[in-house]
């Protein structure tokens, strides 16, 4: 039974995976070797809860009891030794994933499982060097960014995970107010981000050519496509549309709509000028002084509403 989850890594996923185990009423330990980094992370949590406790999401006292029980620690064989989750959400390093894995298989009990945030490594080569017993108790637990307010995981169990230990999973997950999927085979990208990415080439091609403005592509997506996708399983949209309505459109559009195998030039030329967007302070728009610190609050306030207002449709 999971009742203590070490999350290894206190970077941008890693308060926010914590902060939704500790309002599940998990005891979370909190890893990194950089005091700093458990620092930024445990305010980055309190700011989090204090929109959430705002916008209804949570009581101020289930904040604070949230908070009590995230402990930091930048010594990771104390933070791991009583786990029964290793939630790993470190660096896109292959090697430094494999070598941390290592390390715990020796220290943790048998029954401990073994989790990575990961959505570009395959899980065989991050368990690869681990015995056999530890990889059939591994998986991916794919998060999206904000963690603690986007309700999407991704799991993907290693080829030798029993079904019992996803579905001990998806209970942990369910229990923490998450919507967990189920990707049946090892792809790059996992499923979110691939359609994400689908998404972006033709959206960026359409601005790119002059079809329309930034500003009004995403309006076209928020109150068009997504505004139905956020309420309704995908496949039943096409049903209440019409499956022959849906192939005679997509058979037009489909030998139009951008194929290509680069990335997009207006991205790519943005990156690598270094306007990166609201970390450097302009990117396709400006976030310069007052209005950066107003822009991302605006942005996590509109989850935290989407959040509660899709607890009515869930599916």
């Amino acid at each position: 039974m999971i009742e203590t989850i070490t999350v290894l890594g206190a970077g941008t996923m890693g308060y926010g995976i914590s902060l939704n185990f500790a309002l599940a009423g998990y005891a979370v330990n909190l890893f990194d070797v950089r005091p700093e980094a458990l620092n930024n992370a445990l305010l980055n949590a309190r700011k989090a809860l204090s929109v959430m406790i705002e916008e209804g999401l949570h009581t101020k006292e289930e904040g604070e009891k949230a908070l009590a029980g995230i402990r930091p620690f930048t010594d990771r064989p104390a933070a791991c030794a009583q786990a029964d989750l290793l939630m790993e959400a470190m660096p896109e390093n292959l090697r430094l994933k494999q070598d941390t894995f290592v390390e715990l298989d020796a220290l943790c009990g048998p029954d401990c499982i073994f989790a990575s945030n990961t959505s570009s490594l395959k899980l065989t080569d991050i368990c690869a060097p681990l015995s056999q017993s530890r990889k059939s108790r591994a998986l991916i637990t794919h998060y999206f960014n904000p963690a603690h307010l986007i309700p999407l995981v991704e799991l993907l169990p290693h080829p030798d995970t029993p079904p019992t230990v996803l579905e001990e999973i998806e209970a942990m997950y369910k229990r923490a107010g998450k919507v967990s999927i189920r990707v049946l085979k090892d792809i790059n990208g996992m499923i979110g981000n691939r359609i994400q990415a689908a998404i972006g080439r033709e959206a960026f091609w359409l601005i790119e050519n002059g079809y329309c403005s930034g500003k009004d592509l995403g309006r076209a997506l928020a109150f068009g496509p997504c505004f139905r996708y956020a309420t309704t399983d995908y496949l039943e949209i096409v049903d209440l549309g019409g499956v022959d309505i849906w192939s005679v459109v997509h058979d037009l559009l489909y030998k139009d709509i951008n194929s290509s195998t680069e990335v997009s030039g207006l991205l790519k030329n943005k990156a690598a000028s270094g306007e990166h967007g609201w970390k450097t302070g302009k990117g396709f728009y400006s976030y310069e002084g007052q209005a950066k610190a107003e822009v991302m609050e605006r942005f996590l306030r509109n989850l935290a509403r989407q959040l509660k207002v899709s607890k009515n449709y869930m599916f």
